[in-house]
């Protein structure tokens, strides 16, 4: 094989490497969003004022704090988030609350089968009866940006 061969295959090669990393770049990451509504109560009465964050867990970076709302006199709150991940967004839904004056951070690991969609995530504390997984990791991460 002449030099100008190699060298052309060469430089072939390399071209190939930018077009396939240009391509995963620009189409490997899933670009997803979710908008979440609801209603905060505390023994029936509004949780009113209270801060609800969306966040987004990643595995091997920092995680992201997506936006960021304050509930209204009646207990009510929409949120929207949207993020480019590589295997896609895993959302969480945080709320700090003062039910019965304690404080508490609560939160929703959304499954990813509701990405692009519209939900509804409505809790009264202070029932007895509230039961829910408990999500230790959720907890922990937005207990960060509570800080």
């Amino acid at each position: 094989m002449s030099m100008f061969s190699l060298k052309f295959v060469f430089f072939f090669l390399q071209f190939l490497q930018i077009v396939n990393l240009t391509f995963i770049t620009k189409s490997g990451y899933l670009s997803s969003n979710i908008t979440i509504f609801g209603q905060f109560l505390c023994n029936s009465k509004p949780l009113s004022n209270q801060k609800v964050l969306l966040v987004e867990y990643d595995k091997l970076d920092p995680n992201d704090l997506l936006n960021t709302t304050i509930t209204d006199k009646n207990g009510k709150y929409t949120i929207f988030g949207e993020e480019a991940e590589f295997h896609g967004m895993e959302p969480i839904l945080c709320l700090k609350h003062d039910c019965n004056s304690i404080g508490f951070v609560e939160s929703w690991e959304i499954d990813k089968k509701y990405l692009d969609e519209v939900i509804e995530i409505n809790e009264d504390f202070g029932k007895g009866n509230f039961i829910r997984k408990n999500y230790e990791k959720s907890n922990a991460i937005c207990k960060e940006f509570f800080k």
